[in-house]
């Protein structure tokens, strides 16, 4: 279809008084979107589009003359790699097909296979035989035209609905950009400037989103890419074709019929609905022999192999609700063999997708929007309800305690609504049989530990004794309820004729011993499963103690490895508080060593001065100070000669001022030096 490019949109704009630059002779009027204006210069080497809108002049505008001037602005693309990227369609689909053929020499007891591809009316030999595909029909899938995008390497599909802005014809149109531009803006020039929203198309998004990146699995059809980096679309069911056999040799045919007997026991229907994954079912098909099988559910065919051993398949649907229960038939011959597939569907989508998709614009159809399925929110809903009533809710009983006050009408309603909840929890038992034998199976089951089996196992065992209980009350209740009509019909309490309609043409009126059957079987069916349950949880029980005999060496090493953790880091913590508490008492006696230098020079300041006989020189006399060491703290006491305030102060000459001084610094110096702390 056509090429692009990663880009991002860029404005460049420039206002033009009149008859100045560009904005001369008609103005505006001359200007077109491949116009290139020198003075958007910047945005003329990019391809984009050139508008021009007539803007204010004069005075008031900054403008000498009295004329309107001319905002130029250009809208163009930046590229953001250099990635080249090829959007196209597939228009025709070369078809092929993958058959098996199958030859066997009943005289030497040989089979031998061939798998071959088979083109349209092009022959294949194999020993004596020539295939030839003479037609190939392929429903219609509206997969099949949606667009792709590549880069060179990869291939996603593209949303049709996405525009990108640049359109080139060619790989080499793109690496020069030599392409055809189709903005998608809205601008609102100003006086000045001009104000362009654009909405921006992610060329890459595909890539990174897995549901649109090759390969891709639906139920329909399946994509990918081949070796040569073409896009392959397998289509596994829904096909018919034609193929014409020829041979050399002289035969003598007999047609033999077929009639091996194919079963293939319930499954489990797992995936979504309304989305483009679908639902899938896996089914073992068995036969006397190994044969081809076909099945048909509800519309939907398939071809699958079966033999003596059971052969594995995989079913694909697509579903619009989430409740499924649908009957399948198989057959590999004459005899066809009845199969049912069920299971719960969830819902992918989510509020927030639906709302982007609406707010960015990729949809304004309301049917374009995926929404859940109301019904099975309702169903479950009005099923809490009903089980709330059977379980623990006493007035259905205490209405029939006066019978006088019950109609014909209110009888039929009560019996169509118990036996459609009766109905509801047989169909409950029957997925809950084919979960537990699907459950078994997994190999998640089988290689967990014992605990999580044990947690699992009593879930569904609950489940699955709650449902046998419930089967029972409602069968005893319709038991119950139909003879209390009979009854009342009998003692002229209602009409009797309303009552013998209602067992003559009602499909739940003459339905009693066909329920009590159903019951039967039903129960005996979660009886078994239920012994099975409670055999394999007490097998995982069994396992659960053995392990935790035996001694896990790995989760010894791992105790000793955390407590080693433990102690190295108690003996790094414990230098830190020694270093820090070494650190504090060092910085204390910095300090007092400071105290004691600064007196130091003080008092040789107060000698200095006495010695040259200054009169106004104050001799401060320190008071003594005695330290007396107490636990762990140093006491600082001072003894001052007490004497009268008005005494005048006298003066001491001494021969040797500093002598006392450094003693006393010695006796300090001592006492610090047997003292290690400071409060």
């Amino acid at each position: 279809m056509y090429f692009t490019r990663d880009t991002s949109y860029r404005v460049i704009d420039s206002k033009r008084c009149p008859h100045s630059g560009s904005c001369v002779g008609a103005k505006c009027a001359a200007i077109n979107s491949s116009t290139l204006v020198p003075e958007l210069q910047e945005g003329n080497s990019y391809p984009g589009s050139t508008f021009c809108v007539e803007s204010c002049g004069g005075p008031g505008c900054d403008c000498f003359y009295w004329s309107s001037g001319c905002l130029f602005y250009r809208v163009y693309l930046v590229p953001n790699t250099s990635k080249i990227y090829e959007i196209f369609r597939c228009d025709r689909w070369r078809e092929e097909a993958k058959v098996k053929f199958t030859h066997t020499d009943v005289i030497q007891g040989k089979t031998e296979f061939l798998v071959a591809s088979m083109k349209p009316n092009v022959p294949i030999s194999w020993k004596a035989f020539t295939f030839t595909l003479s037609s190939l029909t392929v429903p219609p899938i509206p997969l099949l035209n949606v667009p792709f995008i590549s880069d060179g390497s990869n291939l996603a599909i593209w949303k049709s609905t996405l525009v990108p802005a640049l359109r080139c014809n060619s790989v080499k149109d793109a690496e020069s950009l030599q392409c055809d531009v189709i903005e998608d803006c809205y601008c609102s020039p100003a006086e000045t400037k001009a104000n362009c929203q654009c909405k921006e198309v992610d060329i890459q998004e595909p890539f990174r989103n897995l549901q649109h990146r090759l390969p891709i699995t639906t139920p329909a059809l399946s994509f990918r890419i081949s070796r040569e980096g073409l896009v392959q679309a397998r289509v596994p069911a829904m096909t018919t074709s034609e193929i014409i056999l020829t041979f050399q040799d002289d035969l003598k045919t007999d047609i033999v019929v077929d009639d091996a007997i194919c079963t293939v026991s319930n499954a489990i229907l797992v995936g979504c609905y309304k989305c483009a994954k679908g639902a899938a079912a896996n089914i073992k098909c068995t036969s006397s022999k190994t044969t081809q099988a076909e099945i048909t559910c509800e519309g939907s065919s398939f071809s699958v192999p079966c033999d003596e051993t059971g052969a594995e398949s995989t079913l694909r649907f697509s579903f619009e609700r989430a409740q499924i229960h649908i009957t399948c038939s198989v057959s590999c011959g004459s005899v066809s063999m009845k199969f049912e597939l069920g299971g719960i569907l969830k819902f992918t989508n989510t509020a927030h997708a639906l709302f982007s998709t609406w707010i960015s614009g990729q949809s304004n159809n309301p049917s374009d929007f995926q929404w859940p399925d109301i019904s099975h929110i309702v169903n479950v809903f009005l099923q809490w309800m009903s089980a709330a009533e059977i379980d623990g809710d006493t007035r259905y009983l205490r209405k029939f305690m006066h019978p006088h006050s019950l109609s014909s009408l209110h009888f039929e309603n009560e019996l169509r609504t118990i036996y459609n909840a009766l109905y509801k929890q047989i169909s409950i038992s029957a997925s809950l049989t084919s979960q537990w034998e699907a459950i078994k199976s997994e190999k998640s089951f089988l290689l967990a530990a014992p605990g999580e089996n044990i947690l699992l196992i009593s879930r569904c065992l609950r489940t699955a004794e709650i449902t046998r209980e419930r089967i029972l009350r409602l069968g005893s209740r319709y038991v119950f309820t139909d003879l209390l009509y009979a009854r009342n019909a009998g003692k002229g309490n209602v009409s009797l004729f309303n009552w013998q309609d209602w067992r003559e043409k009602s499909e739940y009126g003459s339905q009693i011993e066909t329920i009590l059957m159903m019951i039967d079987v039903r129960k005996q069916l979660l009886d078994d499963q239920i012994k099975d349950m409670e055999k394999v949880l007490c097998t995982q029980e069994k396992a659960l103690r053995e392990a935790q005999k035996t001694l896990n060496l790995t989760q010894v090493a791992e105790m000793i490895r955390r407590e080693n953790e433990q102690l190295l880091e108690q003996f790094k913590e414990e230098p830190r508080l020694r270093v820090s508490l070494l650190e504090n008492q060092l910085e204390a006696k910095e300090a007092e060593i400071r105290r004691l230098r600064n007196t130091i020079a003080n008092l040789e300041r107060s000698s200095a001065a006495v010695k040259e006989g200054k009169e106004d020189v104050l001799l401060v006399q320190a008071p003594k100070e005695t330290r007396k060491l107490e636990g762990s703290k140093v006491q600082i006491s001072s003894d001052k000669e007490k004497g009268d305030q008005n005494e005048e102060v006298p003066q001491l000459v001494d021969d040797d001022p500093m002598g006392d001084f450094d003693d006393s610094m010695k006796n300090e110096s001592a006492e610090i030096d047997e003292d290690d702390e400071y409060y």
